[in-house]
């Protein structure tokens, strides 16, 4: 499936993202180094199950808990 993220937030227009497991495995590494609002990436290859986003800019980290669902 496709994921949108809107960055609202200023200080996010560029940001690292790391998608995480819930065994605390990195599974994917992007950077989004340009001025847009949304990014979208494609997770099509993820089973369902609980991942965590954690975006970074500079010192700021924010973790977000996601969960897929296929049917």
């Amino acid at each position: 499936g496709i994921v949108n993220v809107q960055t609202i937030d200023s200080e996010f227009k560029n940001y690292s993202l790391q998608i995480f497991n819930v065994h605390g495995q990195s599974l994917d590494y992007f950077e989004k180094l340009h001025d847009a609002e949304y990014e979208t990436y494609n997770l099509g290859n993820y089973e369902s199950g609980v991942y965590f986003f954690q975006f970074t800019n500079g010192e700021t980290t924010f973790l977000q808990k996601v969960v897929i669902v296929k049917e």
